[in-house]
Parts: C-alpha cells; sequence; structure tokens
C-alpha cells in the first residue's frame, strides 16, 4: 500500500520547527500521497515561510474532537501522521489527532521542539494519552527528560531543530554611543497554572513585572514588548509599545533580547545578538523545564538591568553554550527527514 501522510501543524513553535522539513520532502517529492491540515494559530508561522501547500485545510478552535478526527482518518485513507505537539490547556484539537490515531492504529510521529512543555501530553487527569507513538526531540537531554517522565526510551530520537539550524549569525554592531539601547521584551504564557498570562505580567509585592521593569529603565532604555501568540492580552505601561516585526527584523532593530526560555531569545543569540534570561524568583514556576545551555547573561536581581544595559564591554554571547548548542543542531533537517521517512515504514505503538 502507497503510504498516505497527513501532516496536522497548530502549534507556533512547532510549525516553524518542522516547515524546513515538509519544504524538503515536498520539493524532493519523497512522499508520493501527504495531506496538510493546518490550524489557525499556525498562519502566522506558514506566512512568514511562504509555506502554503494547494489543497491545505484551515481548522478552528476544537471543531475537530477525537470522534471527528477519527471518522475523517478512515475516510481518507491516512496511513501516517506527522504532527506537531500543542498544549491542550487552550486547545485539545492536536491531542485529539493523537488519541484518535491510537483509536484508529495509525502510527503517529510528533516533534518536540523545545526543553519544555510536558503538559502537552497530558490528559487533565495526568494521563499521557496525547504521547505520539515516535517522537522527534530537540537533542539528547530532551530525550532522557521525556524518558525519566513517560519511558519508551525507543522510541524517542534526537533530531536536533530545523528552524534553529538555518540561523546564522548576524552583522551586529554594538549598540550606539550617546542613544538609548532598544530592548525587546520577549513574552512567553505561564501555561503552569492555567492563566496563560504573560511572564512578564507576574506580580511581586503588588507589582507587575513589566512595571518594574519600565521603572527601572526609564532614563536607560527603550522597551517594546512582544507578546506570545497563546498568552492572553493585557494593559501594558504607556511607555511601551507592541513589537509586530517578522523574527528576521528583530535583529535590526533591536540591541538587547530580555526573557526566560523562548525559542525566540536562543535564537537571538545565535544571531549574535545580547541577551538577557530573566533568573528570578516570581518567574521559577513558569515554565516546567529550562535550556541546558548557557547562552547569555543570567539577571538574578532585578535591580541590575540598568547596569546590564549600560555595560557595552560585555559579550553579547556565552560561547561555549553556543558551540554546544550548534553541535546539537548539527544536520537537524537531513535527520529529521531521516525520521519522517523512516516512520512511513512503521507500524503503531501505543502505551
Amino acid at each position: 500500500m502507497t503510504p498516505h501522510l497527513l501532516v496536522y501543524l497548530q502549534d507556533p513553535g512547532s510549525t516553524r520547527c518542522l516547515v524546513p522539513v515538509l519544504q524538503a520532502l515536498a520539493g524532493g517529492r519523497r512522499v508520493q500521497r501527504t495531506s496538510y491540515v493546518f490550524h489557525h494559530t499556525a498562519r502566522r508561522v506558514v506566512e512568514e515561510e511562504r509555506f502554503m501547500p494547494e489543497g491545505t485545510e484551515w481548522v478552528d478552535s476544537e471543531r475537530l474532537d477525537e470522534p471527528l478526527w477519527r471518522s475523517r482518518l478512515e475516510r481518507s485513507g491516512v496511513t501516517h501522521v506527522l504532527c506537531t505537539i500543542a498544549s491542550p490547556r487552550v486547545d485539545r484539537t492536536n491531542g485529539w489527532l493523537i488519541q484518535a490515531c491510537r483509536a484508529s492504529g495509525l502510527p503517529s510521529l510528533g516533534i518536540m521542539d523545545h526543553w519544555k512543555g510536558f503538559d502537552r501530553f497530558c490528559d487533565e487527569g495526568g494521563n499521557p494519552r496525547y504521547r505520539p507513538d515516535w517522537i522527534g526531540c530537540i537533542d539528547e537531554h530532551m530525550c532522557g527528560e521525556l524518558e525519566r517522565r513517560f519511558g519508551g526510551a525507543d522510541r524517542l530520537f534526537a533530531v536536533g531543530q530545523p528552524a534553529l539550524e538555518r540561523v546564522r549569525p548576524d552583522s551586529l554592531g554594538k549598540p550606539e554611543p550617546g542613544r538609548r539601547p532598544r530592548v525587546l521584551l520577549v513574552s512567553q504564557p505561564n501555561d503552569r497554572d492555567g492563566s496563560f498570562d504573560g511572564i512578564f505580567l507576574q506580580s511581586r509585592e503588588g507589582r507587575r513585572l513589566i512595571d518594574r521593569l519600565a521603572g527601572l529603565a526609564t532614563d536607560t532604555a527603550s522597551l517594546t514588548y512582544r507578546p506570545h501568540p497563546k498568552e492572553t492580552p493585557a494593559t501594558l505601561p504607556t511607555e511601551i509599545e507592541v513589537d509586530t516585526d517578522s523574527i528576521a527584523e528583530i535583529g535590526r532593530r533591536y540591541d538587547w533580547l530580555v526573557g526566560v526560555d523562548s525559542m525566540l531569545m536562543l535564537e537571538g543569540a545565535l544571531r549574535g545578538m545580547r541577551t538577557i534570561v530573566l533568573d528570578l524568583p516570581e518567574l521559577a514556576s513558569s515554565t516546567d523545564g529550562r535550556v541546558p545551555y548557557e547562552y547569555g547573561h543570567r539577571l538574578t536581581e532585578l535591580a541590575r538591568f540598568p547596569d546590564v544595559l549600560a555595560d557595552s564591554r560585555r559579550p553579547p554571547v556565552v560561547d561555549t553554550g553556543l558551540r554546544q548548542i550548534r553541535s546539537a543542531l548539527r544536520h537537524s533537517v537531513a535527520r529529521t527527514m531521516a525520521l519522517v521517512l523512516s516512520h512511513l515504514d512503521r507500524a503503531a505503538v501505543h502505551g
């Protein structure tokens, strides 16, 4: 039987990770029959990447539950599924697809693009019902973390991160003397408590982090805020604008990136941008994993924020950490393509 691969994209980060692989597979005609279903949350990524295959179907929030997915899979003759792995806290469509694959006996392959987000695999009761049969992980460290939590070491594969593999250092100059540094606050949602509030909206002693940063930077920096697509909208200080640039433009517009463990922070470091990783008590519970490489300045005392911005002599990145990251990313597209193609020869493995 000729394999019929269904590609489903929902989580923006996993989508950005998968697109270079899907482009290579489509260009090389390596898979004879492929169908594409994209969730609306992946739209910005696929538009930026100009990846809109003919016949792509778009779905909205939770329109396809598990029985509907199962019916669709059986009618369309799909034999294998390749998908993102998305948090079920806001939208369970991705999880329901994986669950439908289990019920229909179809092998599923998911891509884990980061070192966090273990809730993506679990239902409301903490059961890993949304775990694909096979998982492509960003590195061996993530394979180890998933094996420790859920088992199944023989179904975990370190393939790198294809979107990051493409990132090359840019010719970025130092901040101009006499000009206030331009700082981009890179937000991400707190998905641990279910609020999906942006991390800069976390409060301590009655004041939000974003308000405290604005107060510290009044005379030393110009702050701009980049919300995460999944976070709950909120009111910002009047002096802080919202960034809507493409990722490619960020390196040309800003001198610093400030955040916790967003993939955009790591991409900026790989481009050569100065980064500040916030390691503050109020943010400790906002993520269930951390980047296992040191790549920027780790800020543990908020009061030192203006001093770090003012020190133009500080190296933009930590070389040792970046060398380790680049080693882990080597041949990401080729390794992920090989995993996808070998997936088409596999049968489903559930449990």
